[in-house]
């Protein structure tokens, strides 16, 4: 849990994409 925890602190631009990307893919279906 730790480590999930700094994944996402580290590489929040990375994360922010992929939800933009599947909120994206979301709306489209």
């Amino acid at each position: 849990m730790k480590k999930y925890t700094v994944c996402i602190c580290d590489d929040e631009q990375p994360i922010r994409d992929k939800l933009k990307k599947y909120i994206t893919v979301f709306l489209r279906m």
